[in-house]
């Protein structure tokens, strides 16, 4: 008996994390203007990310815009703090093509990512220094 409640908890929790992880999905669904983004400690012109977008539809994003453009899926950990997403880049033929870890903060229409590529350490902290290999990036939703 003991058996079956501690399966029947351990489904429960699961299905629980996933309502938490489409609900934060829903929270960033749509398109979010780059205000900045700053790789390994140096900031990018503004004139390369003026046109950026990240766009967020179900468990996918894209990246276009800008000097440069990727696509992939997500899943999101919004139980610990800070608030955690992973990422599988794909190339045009939905080969992946690479990994990130990262963290998030939402506040309103503002949202920031921070992430590392190919590498097994998550950043702690929403920032890029020199050497930290740590991808930042900061956008603001556009409202239709």
């Amino acid at each position: 008996m003991s058996r079956n409640l501690s399966l029947v908890f351990v489904i429960l929790f699961a299905v629980g994390a996933e309502d938490k992880n489409r609900e934060g999905v829903t929270l960033l669904e749509g398109q979010w203007k780059v205000v900045s983004l700053v790789n390994d400690g140096k900031e990018a012109p503004k004139k390369s990310i003026q046109e950026g977008r990240l766009i967020f539809k179900g468990l996918h994003f894209e990246m276009k815009g800008g000097e440069e453009e990727f696509r992939g899926t997500f899943r999101l950990n919004p139980d610990v703090t800070p608030r955690q997403i992973d990422t599988v880049y794909i190339d045009v033929d939905n080969k992946e093509k690479g990994r990130a870890l990262g963290i998030y903060e939402l506040k309103g229409d503002e949202l920031r990512i921070a992430w590392t590529q190919d590498s097994k350490d998550r950043p702690t902290t929403f920032a890029s220094k020199p050497g930290s290999k740590v991808r930042l990036i900061e956008v603001k939703r556009i409202k239709p």
